[in-house]
């Protein structure tokens, strides 16, 4: 396909040198692209910080799953690791305490089925369709080949994915996952300096070759690393030590 060629070529053009490597930067982003995602993709819930998460694999980023509670860490959406659900909310509907009436089933995430493509599904979506590999409560951020940051946005009234104003208006550190239209996957991260707006994020994306993409939060949490399985890491962007708490992470083992 010539446009995987010269989008994986212009990556590694971009790269470090070195072998197998297929993430480089791009336009202030961390970036990659994982043309096997089936066999280099998966949800990780069991390191407990981003260090220990990034000597699983060549690149992984992290996201908001977990929200922290006198009772510990409740899960925010739905997870599936290894066929196997994983982590679900305890209830779907929740009210902020702004008054946004938020729906966890609504919100997004990147799976992958069972022919070994990556796709976009919302929770709710992810629960029956038979996924390998989920991870959600993400925002949608291209569908369809164009930009849907208002997707996002609470409705008076309205159970929604409901993302606080701040969250679409901040630029900060994010992550975030796209899908080509042959189910390969795009990787993106924007480190916390200078960081980067969703309206970027998108179109990243989209120049990358993203139909669907959804953003896995950031801010302080967000992070990510490159590097063969078991090499040194190499951490081009860390997570704020006092927020790297989160257990969930997006690994990919490999880069093709």
């Amino acid at each position: 396909m010539k446009t995987a060629a010269f989008l994986t070529a212009a990556l590694l053009a971009a790269a470090p040198a070195a072998a197998e490597t297929c993430w480089g930067p791009y336009k202030g982003f961390y970036s990659a692209v994982i043309e096997d995602p089936g066999s280099n993709f998966r949800v990780d819930l069991g390191a407990k910080s981003f260090a220990k998460a990034a000597r699983l694999g060549a690149v992984v980023t992290n996201g908001t799953f977990f929200a922290s509670t006198a009772e510990g860490l409740k899960p925010l959406a739905d997870a599936v690791v290894g066929g196997r659900a994983a982590a679900r909310p305890p209830q779907d509907k929740v009210k902020a305490s702004d008054g946004r009436l938020i729906d966890l089933a609504q919100r997004w995430g990147v799976g992958i089925d069972g022919a070994g493509a990556a796709k976009v599904y919302t929770g709710q979506q992810a629960r029956t369709a038979g996924l390998s590999q989920f991870l959600g409560v993400a925002g949608l951020l291209v569908y369809q080949g164009r930009p849907t940051l208002d997707a996002n946005r609470a409705e008076p009234g309205v159970w929604g994915p409901s993302f606080p104003p701040d969250v679409l208006s901040r630029t900060t550190g994010r992550t975030a996952l796209g899908v080509r239209q042959d189910g390969a996957l795009v990787v993106l991260h924007a480190p916390r300096s200078p960081g980067a707006g969703l309206a970027a994020l998108a179109q990243a994306a989209l120049e990358l070759g993203a139909v669907e993409a959804v953003f896995y939060d950031g801010g302080k949490a967000a992070g990510f690393s490159a590097g063969k399985p078991g090499a040194p890491d190499h951490l081009l962007s860390t997570p704020h030590q006092a927020e790297d708490v989160n257990p969930s992470h997006l690994v990919f083992k490999a880069c093709r």
